[in-house]
Parts: structure tokens; sequence; C-alpha cells
């Protein structure tokens, strides 16, 4: 049984009267020829109605702008994925810019058929009360906020609404309040299912004036520095709005006119190697694009960025599972004026043709790789590369080295067995048996993310090199360096054990990128992976 809030009188009075007034200002103002407010009149600090998204610069969705249907003027704001400044889903999360109450809710909103849509679309070309209702259906399923000083939010075209708000309901700042949709779009011709989208709409208190009314686009742009986070305008417009603050005349046309799409350009593999990292050089204008503005994924697995002079580079990993299957990459970039490109491949996973035979371990190892120990301490790796994945500006410059001399005993992704039974897990590094000092160094400069003892990989040492590219140094006899520290290349980090069994004196050398392990071999040499080094021994 949903649960209904509970309002006084007072309080239930209150409430009327300002939907009384916005029923009337969001859909009546029609005729209203009202100058807008000065800028100081809105609220400020809010946020963006979609986290993360930006106010398209496009004239098309910004307030003044002509509607599809009955010749009127939009007063919104039209959120698209590909103008937003980064990528919508169709189920985007519309949240609350401020906080305040729902006086509004369409729980029992039902879509109407393509005829009804039609037929209010024809409606709003007329004068009076049923254009008033024809606009309100063309917006759809709808969400209305009061807030603090009697403004309200309004938010059109949803798909769905939170369940769990009410009219009267406290709602805070950036809590969801529903899902981007379609209702309330008649079809065209070209496009019969529309696209999802939010129409955000902010009213002043006494319902005559909606923000950006009467402005220019880069006006509208200055309003929105006043009321929202800067975050929540483009890099374009904030640099921009800066410059003509500090005495630069503002522009004549908004985007400046000769602006044209930027592109980037980049040269995704026809196929590549499970196990084995890969590189993606991206090369774009200056100034067009930001590494942090960049996305890349194979598949639904996320893909390191590194911040490069002049572009940047996309590294990842393809697992050991994904051999023999066709899988897309996909790369994506927000231009300055939060324009979306986005491009797609289809890249196809070879086998590893160098695995080698099944290793054998002793009972105590095999035990471990076999309990499921090996995905725990795997899941606990993918912390430091979280960390590591939000270091875009590479800590390392130098080619990777390996982390003392010896021979490779061990291969990346050899199957575990004992007594010619297999364990579960396959070996996500390299053995090396040191060939005759045992100290381990750091193949590379970074920060230490974690040290610690676990299961299988006894003492260890994670070290983050940005760019979502992990190094680990496991079945160590002693460790010499704390959490947070940063190391150089070449920096002692640990030693191994001196004596004992063969297995205890045996390093394990993990490279981990975006959280999937690779073949560290094809590190060694190489600033960025390669092709790699199938060589028995490293030195």
């Amino acid at each position: 049984m949903m649960l209904m809030n509970r309002l006084s009188k007072n309080r239930l009075l209150l409430l009327i009267v300002p939907l009384t007034i916005l029923l009337a200002a969001c859909n009546a103002n029609e005729r209203s020829e009202t100058i807008a407010p000065a800028p100081d009149a809105w609220p400020d600090s809010l946020s963006s109605p979609i986290e993360g998204a930006t106010f398209s610069v496009s004239r098309q969705h910004l307030p003044g702008a002509p509607r599809e249907f009955g010749g009127k003027l939009s007063k919104g704001f039209d959120f698209f994925n590909g103008y937003s400044g980064r990528p919508l889903a169709t189920d985007e999360a519309v949240v609350s810019v401020a906080s305040g109450e729902i006086v509004r809710i369409d729980h029992f909103y039902e879509d109407p058929d393509d005829d009804s849509l039609l037929y209010w679309a024809d409606l709003t070309a007329q004068p009076g009360f049923a254009r008033d209702h024809a606009l309100d259906q063309l917006h759809g399923r709808q969400v209305w906020v009061l807030h603090e000083g009697g403004h309200v939010s309004r938010y059109s075209h949803l798909s769905m609404v939170n369940p769990n708000l009410e009219p009267g309901s406290r709602v805070e700042q950036g809590q969801p309040i529903g899902l981007i949709g379609n209702s309330g779009i008649p079809p065209i011709e070209d496009q019969p299912e529309p696209d999802s989208r939010l129409n955000f709409q902010l009213w002043s208190p006494n319902g005559q004036n909606y923000l950006g009314q009467d402005l220019e686009a880069f006006q509208i742009q200055q309003a929105l520095k006043s009321v929202f986070d800067e975050t929540a305008l483009v890099r374009g417009a904030r640099t921009m709005l800066a410059e003509v603050a500090a005495g630069a005349p503002a522009p004549e046309s908004w985007p400046p006119e000769g602006y044209e799409e930027a592109v980037f350009e980049a040269n995704i593999p026809e196929s590549i190697v499970a196990g084995s990292p890969f590189t993606i050089g991206i090369n774009w204008p200056d100034g067009e694009f930001l590494a942090r503005e960049l996305m890349a994924a194979l598949d639904t697995q996320t893909l390191g960025v590194l911040s490069l002079d002049g572009g940047a580079a996309v590294i990842g990993v393809p697992r050991l599972d994904q051999a023999d299957l066709e899988l897309a990459i996909t790369l994506g970039a927000i231009d300055q004026f939060g324009n979306s490109l986005i491009g797609s491949r289809m890249t196809r996973i070879k086998p590893r043709p160098d695995l080698a035979a099944p290793l054998e371990v002793d009972v105590e190892t095999f035990a471990a790789f076999n309990q499921g120990d090996a995905d725990a301490e795997l899941d606990q790796i993918r912390q430091a590369t979280a960390l590591s994945l939000s270091m875009l500006e590479p800590e390392w410059q130098k080619p990777f080295a390996p982390p003392l001399a010896g021979d490779v005993v061990g291969r990346f992704g050899q199957k575990i067995v004992h007594d010619e039974t297999s364990a579960e897990a396959r070996l996500p590094g390299i053995l090396i048996f040191p060939a005759s000092e045992p100290e381990v160094r750091a193949s590379n400069d970074g920060f230490v993310h974690m040290v610690g003892e676990q299961a299988v990989r006894g003492r260890m040492v994670a070290i983050s090199h940005g760019g979502g590219v992990v190094s680990v140094y496991s079945r160590l006899g002693a460790i010499g360096v704390t959490e947070g520290e940063r190391v150089t290349q070449g920096q002692q980090i640990g030693i191994l054990a001196a004596d004992g069994p063969i297995q205890d004196r045996l390093l394990l050398w993990e490279m981990h990128v975006a959280g999937v392990p690779s073949d560290p071999l094809e590190w060694m040499g190489r600033a960025l992976p390669g092709q790699g080094n199938t060589a028995g021994r490293v030195q």
C-alpha cells in the first residue's frame, strides 16, 4: 500500500496558491511578454538536473527556440544524448536541482496514442484554455518541485517518476525524482520513436517569468552561470564567460561563428590477443578535447586512459576467456561545447599462441588457487585499479623494467595443477627465479597503493602507475615500502626469501590494466605495451 503524506489545512493552502499560479504560468503564459527578471532575482548554486550533464549550447535546445508544433517558443532547456556534456542513457536519472517540496508528480500517467498527441499538437495553434491544456499534455509525464523562495522547477517528458515521492514530499538537492523519456512527444515522419530527453524549466515565484526568457544565446549562458554550479556549463562557455568577465567583448553569436564540430582520430585495431595489452593512440586539435572527457570500453569493460601531448592513449587487455569472440571497442569524447562524439569498431579477440603447458605446484599453492581466494584477491587489486584509472597523467616516463633478473619458470595464463588436477584459476603473471640478488625493485615510477599478506600471493605490494595500470609483486619474504609512498623505477620495494623450498623463493610479477591481468613480458622495454617479449629470461 502506498503511503500518502498528510498535510494540514494551512500547509495545503500554501501549496494550492503557488500551484494555481504555476498552472497558469507554465501554460497560459504563452501570451506573456514580460521581460525576464535580473539574474540576482533567481536562486544560485543549483545543480544540473542530470548529474554530470551540462546545458546544451545549441539554440534549438534553449529557451526561445521555436517548438516543433503550434509556432510557440520553448520555455525550457532540453537535454539530449550527444549534446549534454556526457553520454546519456535512455533511462538516465533526473534529479532535483535544489531542495524543496514536490507539488506535482505524475504517478498515474498513461501514454496517449499517437492520434491524441497529434491532435493536441494541432490544438496548440488555437488560442485559449484548450491550447493551454494541450501544451501541458505535450510535456508528458512531469514532476514539479517548489523551492525555498517560491521558485519552481519543472521536469518534463519523463518515462517514470520516483515511486517513493508524493505531493508534499521533501526532496534534497541531487535526489532522483524520475528518468528521462519521450512521453508527450508527437511522432514525426522521420522519427516515429522520439529520442529520450528531459525538458527542464525554472519559474519565478510570481509564475510570470522563466529562466532564459527573452535572452540571446550567450546571455542565457550568463544567466545559467549566475544560477547553477559552473560544472553545469560546457567548457567552452566557462572559458568565454571568464574572458568576458575580464573585459573581453561578448561574442556576437553563440556558439561562435565558424564553429564546426571537432573530430578526433583513432586507429582501432582489427584484432587483439587475449591477455595481451594493447594501446590505441588518439589525436585531436589542441584544446578541443580533454583526456578526462574521453571514454573507452571493450564491450562493457572499461579501458584505461592516459593524457598525452596533443591527444591521449587508451590502454586495455582482453580477458583470456574472451578468446575467439568478436567484441566492440567503443571510444567517445566530449568537445568543448558539450557535444558527444562516439565511434565503435568490432575487434576479433585472438587466442594466445604461447600458452605454456600446465604448471605443477605444491599442494598448498594449489589449494589456495582452487578455493576462490584468487578471485577475492583480484577484487582487492581492482581497488588499486580504481585509483590508477583516475590518474590520467602517467606517473612513468621510462620503459618498464623487470623487478629482478632471473629465469621465467611460470608463464602468464598457465593452468595451475597438482597431481594432474587443474585449479580454477590461471597464473595471473609470471614467476621469476632470481639469478643472484633477491632484491625486488619497482618496475616503474608510481604510488604504492597496497601492501599486505594474502592467501595466494603471500606478502605483496601493488603500485599504481596511472591510466589503470597497476604492477603487483608477490611471494615476498619482506616488504620495504608503505602504502601511499611514491616510488621510482629501480627502487627496492621488498626482498625474496633467501632459503627454503624453491616455491618460496619465486617472485610473482603481475601487470594489470583496468582490472584485467596482462602478460608482464609484453611490457618489458616499452613505455606503452606492444607485441611483447617471449624470452625465457628477464634481465
